[in-house]
């Protein structure tokens, strides 16, 4: 039994169907792969850049020597001193903002284990699911972690370092490229 032939009409209507089903998936592809483009890791900064003479946090410091009012150009906006936990006596996270609404993301935590210091270092150093870059410079006078994390619908740098016995992670993160030349302006007015 043969087949009735295919009619050009209905070979007509199937390839301009194909052609816009193919038209709606560039439609759809460009785009992803432009954001994943603009995101990728293509211009992590120079985590050398990172200066290890900082002030020591004494146990005399208080917390609005570590969080002070404003470091450089940025203005403290909020910040939270989380509860004592299991080998972390204090938990200080603080957001701030300069007049371009910058935003620099700080978080100090104090403990007593040295495990811990290198278990929160190493954190800082680290991706995850996202792309990105992250090292740790443990041979440096300060031991310190970088991470360039591009994700899905965000971007950030996180620079984190030991002073004493207190673990400092300054980060940014946008909805945009994060901006790398932020976090080192505001590390190198940070004093701790």
């Amino acid at each position: 039994m043969t087949k009735p032939p295919i009619s050009t009409s209905r070979v007509l209507i199937n390839l301009f169907s194909l052609a816009i089903l193919g038209f709606c998936a560039l439609i759809v592809i460009i785009p992803v792969v432009l954001i994943f483009a603009l995101r990728s890791p293509q211009n992590p900064i120079d985590a050398t850049q990172f200066n290890p003479n900082r002030q020591a946090i004494l146990d005399t410091t208080s917390v609005t020597q570590i969080i002070p009012k404003q470091v450089g150009s940025f203005a403290l906006q909020e910040s939270t001193n989380h509860e004592a936990r299991e080998n972390i006596q204090q938990d200080i996270f603080a957001i701030y903002k300069n007049n371009a609404h910058q935003t620099v993301y700080l978080n100090v935590l104090q403990t007593s284990n040295l495990t811990e210091y290198r278990s929160f270092l190493s954190q800082g150093a680290n991706c995850g699911d996202c792309a990105g870059t992250a090292k740790l410079y443990t041979k440096a006078p300060t031991s310190y972690g970088y991470a360039f994390c591009a994700c899905i619908r965000f971007a950030q740098h996180t620079l984190s370092w030991l002073n004493g016995n207190w673990v400092i992670s300054v980060s940014t993160a946008s909805t945009l490229q994060s901006d790398g030349e932020t976090l080192l302006n505001f590390i190198k007015n940070y004093p701790f």
